[in-house]
């Protein structure tokens, strides 16, 4: 998007919005080498740096693609010099999500054993190397009857009546005393997308339920709400530029 849309990227950013890495092929990252991985996670950075003239500080992986099996992607994504990764969604899900992870914002850093772990649920840590610790901002969950529920975006946000987002949007806020992060598809936004053959019933549920809901739901969204850069509501001062 951004090699094709180079002008829409710099409008977005001239906004005053933060921009932050997808990767360049949308590949789940256990579906990628860890070289493939390093490639991709350097170039989208580069590419998207040159045209906005701003440090890209975060990642997020497609599909919420990094688990306990692809803890290694940490390691490139320092060493790319991202500070934070947004790619943890703590559910259980038959497709991706780490559901004993925190919740909320925390530090992941290397244990005694040089594997990734949380150090704990809270980003006021005990400082560490920077190579040796990055900042995880997990997909936000509502905390229901003993487990994490998912309530911030995404088919969620289609499938949930708007006023139960809202009613556990302001839980959280209100209750737990934290921001959320939400997230929205640009597709998710565009009711007469052309209709792909051959799809599961289930993932034809997944991506086709309730398009036509998201643009006005988005609206009263951040009517309801306010919202900031992450780059602006993070403890990640370290390596922004002044």
């Amino acid at each position: 998007m951004a090699r094709r849309f180079p002008d829409l990227i710099r409008e977005i950013s001239r906004q005053g919005h933060e921009v932050g890495s997808y990767g360049c092929w949308h590949r789940r990252v256990v579906n990628q080498s860890r070289g493939e991985f390093r490639e991709d996670v350097s170039s989208s950075k580069k590419i998207l740096e040159d045209l906005t003239g701003s440090a890209v500080l975060g990642y997020r992986a497609p599909s919420y693609s990094i688990g306990l099996d692809t803890l290694w992607a940490y390691d490139e994504l320092r060493e790319a010099g991202y500070l934070y990764d947004s790619s943890v969604f703590p559910i259980r899900h038959d497709f991706y999500g780490i559901h004993h992870w925190p919740r909320f914002p925390f530090y992941v850093v290397r244990d005694e054993k040089n594997n990734w772990a949380p150090a704990d649920g809270r980003v006021n840590n005990p400082p560490r190397e920077p190579s040796c610790k990055i900042l995880e901002v997990p997909i936000t969950t509502l905390r229901f009857w003993g487990r994490n529920v998912p309530i911030a975006g995404g088919g969620y946000f289609r499938l949930l009546p708007y006023a139960v987002t809202r009613w556990g949007l302001r839980r959280i806020n209100n209750g737990d005393k934290r921001p959320f992060v939400f997230y929205v598809h640009p597709w998710e936004i565009d009711p007469d997308q052309p209709r792909m053959a051959g799809i599961g019933l289930k993932s034809r549920f997944r991506h086709y339920l309730n398009l036509k809901e998201t643009e006005g739901r988005f609206r009263s969204l951040i009517k309801d709400f306010s919202f900031a850069p992450l780059r602006e509501a993070l403890p990640i001062a370290e390596g922004v530029p002044s």
